[in-house]
């Protein structure tokens, strides 16, 4: 017979009961945390593969488009050919950044990623302009400098919340966001050519703002720009 062990009083039987109890929820608890990295590497693993799928996709859209000005240039300015690719932009663009949340933004692919998705804004945006300019178009456009880096950006954050609802708002707005920390030339070269010192910095319609703006100035900032260009 097993020796009577008393806990607050209450008699109870040592033997190997107990024991094999906690060895039991040390097994469950083992085996849900291994399940839980095994799901947590599929869905990473899926979520890659989503990115690489649409970023082939805004590869075919962007060649499309410019066989489209190339062969029939007049076609550019009877419809807005370039809404189904800003709308995969921004897809693209949601997608890389709860990305660079769950990996980090020095994860290899996430920053390759971000690299093409970075050149691809840049190139949607000169192509903008030259609409803008062949169709006698006034689209308004936005591109906004931001840092991942909380220390140098604390507001950062702030300013992507208020852009997303004036560019829901405005269909002739396009915004083009631009990670200024990229080691990438092209980003560099607009920083020089704007003035882009600080961050957040915002140019709008080629005039270049600087700090946190609430949704209230930026929109007064476009009417403005709007009624210099009538």
């Amino acid at each position: 017979m097993g020796a009577e062990v008393v806990v607050k009083g209450i008699p109870m039987r040592a033997n190997g009961t107990t024991t094999s109890k906690h060895l039991m929820v040390a097994i469950i608890t083992a085996l849900i945390f291994v399940l839980g990295i095994f799901v947590g590497n599929m869905l990473t693993e899926q979520k890659l593969g989503e990115l690489k799928q649409l970023q082939q996709e805004l590869r075919s859209d962007t060649l499309s488009f410019s066989l489209q000005r190339t062969l029939v240039k007049d076609s550019v300015c009877k419809k807005d050919v370039l809404k189904p690719t800003y709308k995969k932009l921004y897809d693209l663009g949601a997608k890389l950044s709860a990305m660079e949340e769950q990996l980090g933004r020095n994860h290899p692919e996430v920053s390759r990623l971000k690299r093409y998705y970075t050149l691809l804004q840049v190139q949607q945006w000169l192509t903008l302009k030259e609409v803008n300019a062949q169709c006698q178009k006034t689209d308004d456009w936005i591109l906004y400098f931001y840092s991942n880096d909380k220390d140098q950006c604390p507001r950062c954050d702030q300013q992507g919340f208020v852009l997303t609802p004036l560019r829901e708002s405005r269909d002739n707005l396009k915004v083009f966001s631009i990670d200024a920390d990229l080691d990438e030339r092209v980003v560099q070269i607009l920083k020089e050519a704007y003035g882009v010192t600080k961050m957040p910095t915002l140019v709008i319609n080629g005039e270049s703002i600087h700090g946190f703006q609430n949704l209230d100035a930026l929109q007064q900032q476009l009417n403005r720009s709007m009624n210099d260009d009538a």
